[in-house]
């Protein structure tokens, strides 16, 4: 009777393991209803109420085997009559929180909260948490400090990229390419930090694709800018985080990824690349790892995001490639493979109404590529530079002597029209180009495969009128500039060597030996190398190589006797 009077409480599942200290129970008692408030251990449950009526039973004086017997028999009966309110319980908590005032601490600035080696308390704790969940003053220092920080290296960035420095002339396009992909990058870290903490030591560039902006810029404009940039734009992360893991991942990362792509000719290279960077990734994370004492399933976490990371760079520059390569126009090796296609319209055209310029830019062609391989320079360029570099001549094909069959034209023309008409075919080519949206490279071979040469076919003939007084000799010169890379300057040499060496008459390798160089060395000494950067053994090499070519063009063969004629003789 007494453990029914006082209450059987009815305990949730959800507050099974968290009933709190007081529990106040309500009872109608003469039609009205008290509540009491009662410790939660005088209070049976359904599972406590045999030891409970034990020990009550026990206190009253009967022995410790009659207790139980009484205990076991009687615990029976007991039956569940207090409930728990959650509405109830609900309104007290929310008016007991409203009734008691708040407990502020302060904390000082340049207040140690936590020393190295010592155990941390509550007050402690409670410290570090109103740190991290009420902080909103900003550190204006810290800001500073990676403003300037990022600014340095923006302009690290500009002073590395000079020709003087660089070796290389980039373009202004290239620039803003550069500091576009900076910019991109820094808002994607920038982002990732906002929606995710990291734990000391954890590369979170393991979320950015530092290596995609190595493979674009590489694949777009150089494996040298590319390395500079993964340098720079590593340590930029400086500016987010003190950690020196994901500086390190992320540039060795992108250098990785520089040299995946180096040399990628085949759309299916970039796929491979991809394959290359999710390695190199976990191997950059098994080092690192071992650095920040990563535990398994640090390894574990990091090895996945190192697969993802690399795989997605390769995929992403696979996509964006030929969205960058319209927009800048740039010579990539997968565009000069489009472009070095024989079958393009501009070409077939070529071939239909000025076939021996056709067969001549061919000849041209095998001559640059093949210099341009013995001597280091980019022979997919100087191949496709050779097939489009005379493309001004396909409207006015009847005028050049490679396509006339019937007489020759000039014949009847003086010597100053025929000089307009030859070096308007530079011109005209340059404006095909633009038209057809070739790089700006190719169209600067077409522009440059003249230089400002004398046309001394046409000059001889003007003095031979006119007298030499009264002859100048910059009208009878190209109006162009003299090549300013190697591979134009080898297809200007392959350009006149091809043409020239139609002329020849049984030759031999000595007498192409004296042709070629004579030729070579006619271009040097009226200052038509004056620009590029091929030295004199470059020249060697690229005398060499057309020597071997034409060689083999010119090579002699067995006069084959008549059968028939044998047949008779023989009778």
């Amino acid at each position: 009777d007494e453990v029914q009077s006082r209450g059987v409480i009815s305990v949730p599942s959800d507050l099974s393991d968290s009933l709190p200290s007081i529990v106040t129970v309500g009872s109608w008692i003469e039609g009205k209803r008290e509540f009491h408030d009662l410790s939660s251990d005088q209070i049976p449950t359904s599972d406590t109420a045999e030891q409970f009526i034990f020990e009550r039973t026990l206190s009253a004086g009967v022995s410790e085997a009659d207790a139980g017997i009484i205990a076991r028999m009687t615990a029976v009966f007991v039956e569940e009559n207090a409930f728990f309110d959650r509405i109830q319980t609900e309104a007290r908590r929310e008016r007991a929180r409203q009734e008691v005032q708040p407990v502020v601490r302060k904390l000082v600035k340049g207040e140690r909260i936590v020393r190295k080696g010592f155990i941390l308390n509550e007050a402690d704790m409670a410290k570090i948490q109103a740190l991290g969940t009420y902080a909103t003053t900003v550190n204006v220092n810290s800001m500073i400090g990676a403003a300037l920080f990022l600014i340095t290296l923006y302009a690290a960035g500009f002073i590395m990229f000079m020709p003087s420095i660089s070796r290389e002339t980039i373009e202004r396009r290239y620039h803003f390419l550069l500091l576009g992909t900076a910019v991109v990058v820094h808002l994607i870290v920038t982002i990732v930090l906002r929606i995710s903490a990291f734990e000391e030591g954890y590369p979170y560039t393991l979320f950015i694709p530092v290596a995609l902006a190595s493979m674009l810029v590489t694949t777009l404009l150089s494996h040298r800018s590319a390395i500079v940039m993964s340098v720079l734009l590593s340590l930029s992360f400086f500016a987010f985080s003190r950690s020196p893991y994901p500086i390190l991942f992320a540039m060795m990362s992108g250098i990785a990824g520089t040299f995946s792509v180096k040399g990628a000719k085949k759309r299916i290279d970039l796929v491979r690349a991809s394959l290359i960077m999710s390695v190199t990734n976990i191997g950059i994370v098994v080092i690192l790892g071992f650095f920040a004492n990563f535990t398994l399933s640090d390894f574990a976490s990091a090895a996945g995001w190192a697969v993802v990371n690399g795989f997605m760079c390769g995929i992403l520059n696979l996509g964006l490639l030929p969205f960058f390569e319209h927009l800048l126009n740039a010579a990539t090796p997968f565009r000069l493979m489009e472009l070095s296609d024989l079958n393009s319209p501009i070409l077939k055209r070529m071939l239909t109404l000025a076939p021996g310029t056709y067969t001549h830019s061919v000849n041209v062609a095998n001559l640059a590529e093949s210099a341009c391989r013995e001597i280091g320079a980019d022979p997919l360029l100087a191949r496709v530079g050779a097939y489009y570099h005379d493309i001004g001549k396909i409207d006015q094909a009847e005028y050049f002597i490679e396509n006339q069959t019937e007489g020759n034209k000039h014949d009847v023309l003086k010597p100053s029209l025929s000089v307009a008409v030859i070096k308007s075919h530079v011109k005209i080519g340059v404006e095909r180009a633009k038209e057809l949206g070739l790089p700006q490279v190719i169209i600067d071979i077409v522009a440059q495969h003249h230089g400002s040469g004398l046309i001394s076919y046409f000059y001889t003939r003007a003095i031979k009128t006119d007298g030499e007084g009264r002859v100048s000799r910059e009208d009878y010169s190209y109006s162009g500039t003299p090549p300013t890379t190697k591979e134009a300057a080898v297809v200007m040499l392959a350009d006149s060597v091809e043409a020239v060496s139609r002329t020849l008459k049984k030759p031999t390798v000595a007498k192409l030996e004296r042709f070629v160089w004579k030729t070579i060395i006619d271009k040097v000494t009226s200052q038509q190398m004056s620009n590029c950067e091929l030295t004199f053994v470059d020249l060697e090499s690229i005398k060499e190589t057309f020597v071997h070519i034409l060689a083999s063009q010119f090579h002699s063969r067995i006069e084959y006797p008549d059968v028939k004629e044998a047949e008779s003789v023989s009778r």
